[in-house]
């Protein structure tokens, strides 16, 4: 899956805050895979996008990512 420069800025944006909340584990594999951190980072992009106009291009498509690896709930 390759990524967009503005994609890894989010990817890497859940990351920080899920190891902010003591999820030590958490890296760019365990974020879409793990049940977890897949909702955390699912309703984070959600929050994002309602209020960041500029940002739901680029959010879509990385539901879009997440729903075609069958991973989305």
């Amino acid at each position: 899956m390759s990524n967009s420069y503005r994609e890894n800025k989010l990817n890497n944006l859940a990351i920080e805050r899920l190891k902010r909340l003591g999820f030590t584990n958490v890296d760019i594999h365990t974020l879409v895979e793990d049940e977890v951190y897949r909702s955390y980072y699912v309703k984070m992009l959600k929050d994002i996008s309602s209020r960041e106009r500029n940002w739901q291009g680029t959010i879509e498509t990385i539901l879009k990512k997440i729903d075609e690896t069958g991973l989305l709930l």
